[in-house]
């Protein structure tokens, strides 16, 4: 009997260790996103761009790193497994923000050079900052969708063990809260250009080398062949395939064409959220932030949306007790009513999409930066919002075999949103331009309010649109089959609000 409590405790403390070391590497990219939320600013003061080119930058590397998780779970599933796609990724997102750290002036600087300024950037540094902003994309998308796969294939030997149970892919679990204050605090008070990406370089290449020091202790399970949400729209939607379905693969090939077209009112709000690092950081850069007796810094700006995201496990909760009651309650809930609370709680996120480009053309025009309160928390809870009610809806509407699939796939339409955001003010600038462009070199030289109306109006024809294309769908509800095993019956339990 000691034997066995003693071999159940070394297999508890052995499992948790590997389970830290693998949750250390959502962290450091908690704190790499942290430090990214200045970069805007630092390509306008430093490199001397004008906003939306920085803008730009900044949407394609967020945009990126959120389309990239549907390529990595390919990989993952179907050639590598995810112990491989971790490895690939940590190196990448470690060499990335190291090369960002080395762009910076004072680090390579030649000669009396190093100051921040365009004069001491060459293209020694450009090509720095480029190639390490691509590999911190792409590190990202691949830790988003593998970390938490391989945290699950550790097991003990008594059975599945879920370690200490800190690995869930919403960004509101306490520790990543932790981390998020940490990064806030740092960044905050340091401003220093170097110490701001430096710290969390030397925090990446620790907690890279700590992962990579318990290669042998981790459970390997290589690729499961299980399918992926890109393998499926490949499918669907290829030029040349078999037209013979099974039925299976018909409500796949169903539910993604559905999936897709209702996807088309989603876009605006990765256009809207593509704002909260961009043209509102900039905003805030131009505005006066003296407080009292302080200069308020920019990355204090990141609170209201911790408060936002602070509010995702309430959500959370009422999308299970949701999904519960469309589980066991079937016999006294309609079934219109079984998707209509996720259908509200889109439109909501839609609703505060248009709020937020409305307030936020309305305080365009003041001088302090502290009016912009009130937009940096209703662009964070057009991403909250959106994310815990998409979740519920994805899942009562999608076949058993893809119900998992639900974060990739509000990530992907997500990162669409930030291309779209990208094109959008190229088209909106050109169209404008020799007419009072609305897009200046600067905030100050820009008509950005007539910009943020034209957001409020898309937000409002896709609101519109959810609206009426959402009810015709919620007799799509697909039911798992009487002799479902009892894995895919627990599947259908966690899969609702554990995305990221």
């Amino acid at each position: 009997m000691f034997n066995c409590i003693r071999n159940c405790f070394s297999n508890s403390i052995r499992d948790n260790v590997k389970g830290c070391r693998i949750v250390q590497l959502l962290w450091s990219d908690t704190l790499m996103r942290r430090a990214f939320f200045v970069l805007q600013p630092f390509l306008t003061d430093v490199w001397k761009l004008s906003f939306t080119h920085a803008a730009a930058i900044v949407n394609i590397w967020e945009g990126t790193s959120l389309m990239l998780p549907a390529v990595f779970q390919l990989l993952a599933d179907k050639y590598l497994g995810n112990f491989v796609v971790v490895v690939i990724s940590t190196a990448s997102s470690t060499l990335g923000i190291v090369f960002v750290t080395m762009s910076l002036p004072p680090v390579l600087g030649m000669g009396p050079c190093k100051e921040y300024n365009e004069t001491c950037v060459g293209n020694t540094q450009r090509g720095l900052l480029y190639l390490g902003v691509a590999l911190t994309a792409i590190g990202r998308g691949g830790l988003t969708v593998s970390v938490p796969c391989l945290h699950d294939e550790q097991t003990s030997e008594g059975g599945q063990f879920y370690l200490c149970g800190l690995v869930q892919k919403h960004g509101s679990t306490a520790e990543n809260l932790c981390v998020y204050a940490i990064g806030l605090v740092i960044i905050s008070l340091i401003s220093s250009w170097t110490f701001r990406f430096g710290f969390p370089a030397i925090f990446a290449a620790i907690v890279t080398v700590t992962f990579l020091g318990g290669w042998s202790s981790y459970t390997k399970t290589g690729p499961k062949n299980k399918g992926s949400l890109l393998a499926t729209l490949l499918k669907v939607f290829a030029p040349c395939r078999f037209y013979q379905e099974s039925e299976s693969s018909g409500k796949e090939s169903s539910f993604m064409r559905h999936i897709t077209g209702i996807s088309i009112n989603f876009i605006i709000l990765g256009i809207v959220s593509a704002l909260g690092n961009t043209f509102f950081v900039s905003q805030a850069n131009h505005m006066k932030r003296k407080f009292v007796f302080m200069t308020i810094p920019l990355a204090v700006f990141q609170l209201p949306m911790l408060i936002a995201i602070a509010a995702a496990p309430c959500i959370c909760a009422t999308c299970a007790f949701l999904q519960c009651v469309n589980k066991y309650c079937n016999f006294c809930v309609p079934k219109c009513l079984r998707t209509m609370p996720s259908i509200l709680g889109v439109a909501l996120a839609l609703a505060h999409a248009i709020l937020c480009c409305a307030v936020a053309a309305a305080v365009v025009k003041r001088k302090h930066a502290m009016w912009l309160v009130f937009q940096f928390y209703l662009v964070a809870c057009v991403d909250v919002f959106f994310r815990s009610s998409i979740e519920t809806y994805y899942h009562a509407q999608a076949p058993t075999d893809l119900r998992d699939f639900h974060d990739v796939y509000t990530d992907f339409v997500t990162g669409v949103g930030y291309f779209s955001s990208v094109a959008l003010v190229a088209i909106v600038g050109r169209v404008s331009e020799g007419k009072g462009s609305w897009f200046g070199k600067t905030v100050s030289e820009s008509r950005l309010d007539r910009y943020y109306w034209l957001l409020a109006v898309l937000a409002t024809l896709s609101l519109v649109g959810f609206w009426v294309m959402a009810p015709f769908c919620i007799g799509r509800v697909d039911k798992s089959p009487a002799n479902d095993d009892g894995g895919s019956r627990v599947r259908d339990q966690s899969s609702c609000c554990f995305g990221r």
